[in-house]
């Protein structure tokens, strides 16, 4: 049984818990004292462990102790202290067994509300488990990619979707035209502009085809999903995640009806890259902008679990 923390001091328990016949690990964080009866769940990007980069999982849970809200972050079947085989992580294949297993672990624990926080792929995980978890108050999704690709592939499907080339002509370069002479990073350059011209090439013969055909249809029935029930979701995006530029490309398309008929759904950015929470500094204004948000939407509050 899942109590308050002890005096003041959040305290954190290791679990181990069962997902569709693996057993999982996880870290409660639970405050003192605790001011919502709804559990954040943290879901990390992928093949990470759930400390994340510069542990931004440990400190994410412990500011929202602060806020009296408890947490559990967890270790994916596969990866980490948790049991498993996974073999590959692609978003039209999301984890969902394993979320879906801390929610009937949570309500063993007589938690019957939930806040879903993901980031990459585990905010697609989210996406397509919400349907079937209910009580979610709500969801903060970090990075969502909007279209399906595996681990890796991102920035390649990227092109042959018709993206940008000269943005990642840029980044596939670095800053010196000196990398050329890496033959690591010249074959990977060539590879890129391979995959852009074959998109270019499939654009030029369906011109009446959206810039990013290949939203996925995953991606856009979860979305629809939350704004038809009406949950208080936030995504968030950093100004220079390439992601974002998909998400800005999507919502004046695909996504726009849905966004527009959903007030419950949120956009915020964050000056920088939130994807792969490259630095400290992004990494502190996501757990703000998080924090923030979470403190206003409302939760009933009961003396403690179960």
């Amino acid at each position: 049984m899942i109590v308050d923390g002890a005096d003041s001091r959040p305290e954190e328990i290791p679990v181990f818990l069962d997902a569709a016949g693996e057993s999982l690990f996880g870290i409660v964080t639970i405050p003192a004292p605790r001011r919502s009866d709804a559990l954040s769940i943290v879901l990390p990007a992928g093949a990470t462990v759930s400390i994340d980069r510069n542990r931004v999982g440990v400190r994410l849970c412990r500011r929202l102790a602060d806020l009296g809200v408890p947490s559990i972050r967890f270790d994916y079947h596969g990866v980490g202290e948790s049991d498993g085989d996974a073999q590959r992580f692609r978003l039209d294949e999301p984890f969902d067994a394993d979320l879906l297993g801390v929610v009937a672990w949570a309500r063993s624990e007589g938690i019957e509300r939930f806040v879903l926080i993901g980031s990459c792929f585990g905010a697609r995980t989210a996406m397509a488990s919400a349907d079937r978890i209910s009580g979610i108050e709500a969801i903060v999704l970090l990075a969502a990619p909007v279209r399906d690709y595996e681990m890796g592939d991102r920035v390649a499907t990227s092109l042959a979707a018709g993206s940008d080339l000269s943005l990642h002509a840029h980044r596939a370069l670095g800053r010196g035209a000196g990398v050329l002479r890496d033959p690591v990073k010249r074959r990977v350059y060539a590879r890129y502009v391979r995959t852009a011209l074959l998109g270019l090439t499939r654009r030029a013969a369906h011109p009446d085809r959206r810039r990013h055909p290949d939203v996925s249809p995953h991606f856009l029935a979860s979305l629809a999903e939350l704004g038809r029930r009406s949950i208080p979701t936030l995504f968030v995006y950093g100004t220079e995640d390439a992601l974002w530029h998909e998400f800005l490309d999507a919502r004046s398309g695909p996504l726009a009806s849905t966004l527009a008929d959903a007030p419950s759904i949120e956009i915020a950015t964050l000056e920088g890259s939130v994807h792969g929470f490259k630095t400290i500094g992004i990494q502190d204004a996501a757990i703000d902008l998080i924090a923030d948000w979470l403190g206003r939407i409302p939760t009933d509050v009961t003396p403690s679990f179960g």
